[in-house]
């Protein structure tokens, strides 16, 4: 993670997938089980802010009040348990989702001509490239350990696939903007019918 330049020089295009899916699992599993107290403590706040407003406002409608009540009882005692729930489902999907994504990755990697070496020397790059997630739980330095975990992504690809920085960039940037692209259009499209339902 520190030194990556040192560390995809040793990592073998045709080496086996098992290794690098466990040191995956390893990982995100960490940064799962991270979350779990974090999430306990991000819903006693809430729980904390929530009967403060409860008390300083006199006059709420009967129907906050009970959607207060609702949001109380449910942070009470049922956080840990969402969190010990989100941590056996990280376990359990995580896999899955990681041949997925190598799987979008490598069909990027072959259309900006970074493929030579084939769709497991790319997946061993996504599963490597997965060290700075074990903080992806933690608010603010999450973001920067996703954007540092795409950095490595690039390194590797550049690297492993024997191509270059600028066509691995290509590549790897590509799932994310068109991600981005889609989530801005599905919400454009939602305020626009939103707004053509509301009066007047």
């Amino acid at each position: 993670m520190f030194s990556p330049e040192s560390f995809w020089s040793t990592v073998r295009p045709d080496g086996p997938w098992q290794d690098s899916i466990y040191y995956a699992w390893i990982i995100i599993g960490i940064g799962a089980l991270i979350q779990v107290p974090l999430r306990s403590l991000q819903s006693a706040q809430i729980r904390r802010v929530l009967e403060q407003l409860q008390d300083s406002m006199k006059n709420i409608p009967p129907d906050a009040q009970d959607a207060i009540n609702r949001v109380l009882d449910h942070l009470g005692g049922a956080s840990l348990a969402s969190g010990i729930f989100g941590f056996i489902m990280t376990l359990i999907f995580y896999p899955v989702l990681l041949f997925i994504g190598s799987a979008i990755l490598h069909l990027f990697c072959m259309l900006f001509g970074c493929a030579k070496n084939g769709y497991w020397a790319t997946f061993r790059v996504s599963a490597y490239a997965t060290s700075p997630l074990v903080f992806y739980g933690i608010p603010c330095l999450g973001f920067i350990a996703w954007v540092y975990s795409l950095v490595l992504s690039i390194l590797g690809i550049a690297r492993v696939q024997d191509s270059t920085v600028g066509r691995a960039t290509a590549a790897a940037l590509s799932p994310v903007v068109l991600s981005c692209c889609c989530c801005c259009g599905v919400f454009t499209l939602a305020a626009g019918a939103i707004a053509h339902h509301l009066p007047g």
